[in-house]
This record gives C-alpha cells, structure tokens and sequence, in this order.
C-alpha cells in the first residue's frame, strides 16, 4: 500500500511539473507573440511617418508650380468696337517670380510667351484664333511651361496638372506623370474597426480556455487518486 501510494504521489508531482512546465511554456509563446504584434505596429507607425513626410515634402516643392494659374481670356480690341481678341494670361500668386515661360497648344509652340513673371503679377500674350479655339475646346492640349524659384522645370496644362521636367543629354525635356495640384496635404485619423474589442475580447476567452484545460485535467486527476487512496488505503 505505502508502495502504491508513493507511485501515485510521484506521479501526481510529476504532472504537476509538467503542468507548470506547460503553463511557463504558453506564458513565453504569449509574450513572443505580444512582442512581434508590438513590433509590427512599430513598423506600421515608421511606414506611415516616412510616408507623411515624403508626402509634405513633395507639397513644398509643388507648393508655387501650384499658384500658377493659367487661362484662355477675351481682351476687347484696340482697333475696333465689339471686337475681342484671344489671349492667354499667366498668373503668379506665389511670393517668387517664374522664369523662362513658353507654351504649347496641340504640341505647336505659341511664340508669343516668353520671359519672366514677378511675384504677384500677371502677364497676357496674345494667341492666334485658330490656337485659342484649341485651347478652349480641349484644355488638356494647352501646357504651359515655366521655372520656378528652386531652379525646377514645369508643364502646367490648362486643366491644372502639373510634370516635372528632367533634361537630357540631348538637351530634350522628359516630364514625369501628371500630378495634381496639391499644395497642402491634410491628415485623417482612420479610426478603429468596430469589431476589434470584439475580437480582442475573444481572444482573452480563447487563451482563457486554454489555460483552463490542463487546470481542469489536474482536478479529474487529483479527485481520481483520491478516490484510488480513500478506496484501497
């Protein structure tokens, strides 16, 4: 009998060991996976930050190339009543002039635009009818192209997009894809899904079964080599 019971006491502190080692075991597996959760988020954060701050830097270098605005207007005639003739004015609103103007409409140069326009000020060229009819019917095909302050080549079209220019080595420009007009850029809080808390709470009463099974296990154990001790002893 002493036999039989140091066998069942051995065996119940060798469960309880393992129990524990079991317990300590999820406890690591749910602080490494805390971890790597907290990890990713961090990363998450960086990703946006850096983006935000591409974002803002690219802001301030379209900041003036998008103040300057451009249109096809009417300018009554000099030489006759009730006349009017075309002409395409090119307005700065920034607080810096723009450099070396010139413009297309349906790729032909309109050879009246050139030189500078000083801060705050506006400047019309005339335009030929047949170009003006052009420009009015289909904006897209009207670009306008300047300097601005920070030594960058624009194209700003009649529809308000702006490219950048690169000069190549054959002395041709190359512009970059079409972007909008984007001075400031604002932020928004993408608030949380409503189903989170929701999520997170079943997970507490998933991990909470788990621990309560090998808890449970122990109890059926203990109340068997009780019942085996109080019936053979």
């Amino acid at each position: 009998m002493i036999e039989a019971i140091g066998i069942i006491v051995s065996a119940l502190i060798a469960f309880g060991a393992l129990t524990v080692s079991f317990l300590a075991h999820r406890h690591q597996v749910r602080l490494a996976a805390l971890l790597e959760a907290k990890e990713r988020r961090l990363e998450i954060l960086e990703r946006q930050v850096a983006a935000r701050q591409a974002e803002q830097d690219r802001a301030g270098v379209l900041a003036q190339a998008s103040v300057i605005d451009i249109r096809v207007v009417m300018r009554p005639s000099a030489l006759a009543e009730g006349l009017a003739a075309p002409e395409l004015l090119v307005t700065n609103r920034s607080n810096q002039p723009v450099l070396d103007l010139g413009a297309q409409i349906a790729d032909a140069p309109v050879v009246s635009i050139s030189g500078s326009i000083p801060s705050s000020s506006s400047r019309s060229f005339p335009l030929p009818q047949q170009q003006a009819q052009t420009a009015t019917r289909s904006p897209m095909q009207l670009n306008v192209e300047f300097t601005d302050a920070g030594g960058i080549r624009w194209r700003r079209d009649g529809g308000g997009g702006l490219r950048e220019g690169a000069r190549l080595e054959t002395g041709e420009w190359t512009w970059a894809p079409r972007e909008g007009p984007t001075v400031t850029i604002a932020g928004s809080l993408v608030p949380a899904p409503l189903g989170t808390n929701h999520a997170s709470n079943s997970g507490v009463s998933t991990r909470r079964r788990r621990w309560g099974l090998p808890l449970m296990a122990a109890g059926v154990l203990l109340a068997i080599i009780t019942w085996v001790v109080w019936t053979f002893w």
